[in-house]
C-alpha cells in the first residue's frame, strides 16, 4: 500500500530521522571541509611554530658552543655566567617570576665555568645547589664540549640565576620547593630577599603617641612614643613593649619603617626570652628599639649616633626598604601622629 507524504513525514519525525535538501546537504559539505582545511591550518602552524622554535635554540646553542669552544683554547676569560635574561610560563615558573627575573644558567656555561676553574687551579669541585646539595649535572667534568651541548639542546634546562644573586645557582625545582606558600624568597647563600617578606608575630596592637614634656637626649625636638601590645594567646603569653623616637625627619622616617614591618609580621616573633628565660612568650625579632630616651647605649636610650644607620640594616636584612614601600615613609608616620595623642607640655 503507497504511503501518503504526511505518514512518511510522521515516521521520519518518529524516528528522529532528519531529512536534508540537495541545498543543505551541499552547505554541510562545504562547512566540513572548510572547517578540515581551519584544522589544517591550526596544525601546520603550530607545527611552523615549533620548528621556529627549535631552529632558533639550535642556533642559540650553536653560537655558544663555538663561543665556549674559542674561549677553552686560551683559558683567558673569566666566565660570566647568563648574561642574557630568558621568559617562561608554566607551573614550574610562575612562582619566581612572580617575585624576581631570573637567568638560565645552561649546560655549556656552567662546562666552561668548571674548566677554567680547574685549568687555573680555583677549586676541584662541581658547582652545587645551595638548597638540595646535590651537581646540576652529573659527570660534568668528565664530558666533552661536544656531549654537553647535544645534552643542552635536547633537553629543558632547569638550573636558575636569580637577578641580584652572583655566583651561585638553583634548580628551579628547589626554589619552587623553598618558596612554597610564602610570598618571597630568601636566598640561602647571600640573604638576599625577593618579594615581600612576612613573619609570625602574634596578633597585636601598635599605638603612636607625642610626647612633649621630655626630649631624646642630643635631640631638640619633641619624642615619639611607639607601644605595642600582645595580648597572651592559645599556646604563650603575650608583652607589651614601649620604644622611643626624636620626632625629626629622620626620627619619623624610621617610625614608617617600623610601622611596615609591624604590618607585615616582622618585629616580634614567639619564642624564648633572652631577660627571664620565659618560652614561648612574644619576644623581639631581630629589629632593636630605643626603651629609654636617655642612658646611652648601654642603657638602650640615646645618645646614639649610629643607632639610626643600624637599625636600617636590620630592617633591611628582612626587606623592609623603600625599594618595596610603595607610601612615603615620612606620610606613614604623619597618619600615625594625626590618629596618636599629644601628651604633656614643653
Amino acid at each position: 500500500m503507497k504511503k501518503t507524504r504526511s505518514e512518511i513525514n510522521k515516521e521520519i519525525k518518529n524516528s528522529n530521522i532528519s531529512v536534508l535538501s540537495e541545498q543543505d546537504l551541499t552547505l554541510k559539505r562545504k562547512k566540513t571541509k572548510t572547517s578540515t582545511n581551519n584544522i589544517s591550518k591550526i596544525d601546520d602552524n603550530l607545527s611552523s611554530q615549533n620548528e621556529t622554535k627549535e631552529n632558533k635554540l639550535d642556533i642559540a646553542y650553536t653560537k655558544l658552543f663555538n663561543h665556549i669552544k674559542k674561549l677553552i683554547e686560551k683559558y683567558e676569560v673569566k666566565p660570566e655566567v647568563s648574561d642574557k635574561e630568558y621568559e617562561f610560563t608554566g607551573d614550574k615558573f610562575y612562582k619566581i617570576l612572580g617575585l624576581s627575573k631570573f637567568k638560565v644558567v645552561t649546560q655549556l656555561e656552567l662546562y666552561y665555568k668548571q674548566k677554567y676553574e680547574d685549568y687555573h687551579k680555583k677549586g676541584n669541585s662541581e658547582d652545587i645547589c645551595s638548597i638540595c646539595q646535590y651537581t646540576f649535572y652529573d659527570n660534568l667534568k668528565t664530558k666533552s664540549i661536544e656531549s654537553v651541548c647535544e645534552e643542552d639542546k635536547k633537553e629543558v634546562n632547569h638550573v636558575v640565576l636569580l637577578e641580584n644573586c652572583s655566583d651561585h645557582y638553583f634548580h628551579i625545582e628547589c626554589l619552587d620547593m623553598l618558596i612554597g606558600d610564602k610570598k618571597y624568597i630568601k636566598c640561602p647563600n647571600c640573604n638576599k630577599i625577593y618579594g615581600i617578606m612576612t613573619g609570625d608575630q602574634p596578633p597585636g596592637k601598635m599605638k603612636v603617641d607625642r610626647i612633649k614634656k621630655f626630649k631624646c637626649d642630643g635631640y631638640n625636638c619633641d619624642t615619639i612614643q611607639m607601644s605595642f601590645t600582645f595580648k597572651d594567646g592559645q599556646n604563650y603569653t603575650g608583652t607589651h613593649r614601649v620604644g622611643y623616637l626624636p620626632n625629626n625627619k629622620e626620627g619619623r622616617e624610621i617610625l614608617g619603617l617600623f610601622k611596615v614591618a609591624f604590618d607585615r609580621k616582622l618585629l616580634f616573633t614567639i619564642g624564648t626570652s633572652v631577660t627571664t628565660g620565659a618560652t614561648n612568650t612574644t619576644i623581639w625579632n631581630g629589629i632593636h628599639f630605643k626603651t629609654n630616651t636617655h642612658g646611652g647605649p648601654a642603657y638602650f636610650g640615646y645618645p646614639d649616633t649610629t643607632y639610626f644607620n643600624r637599625v636600617k640594616q636590620e630592617f633591611a636584612a628582612k626587606a623592609v626598604t623603600d625599594e618595596n614601600i610603595k607610601e612615603n615613609l615620612e606620610d606613614i608616620a604623619d597618619s600615625l601622629l594625626k590618629i596618636g595623642n599629644i601628651r604633656g607640655k614643653k
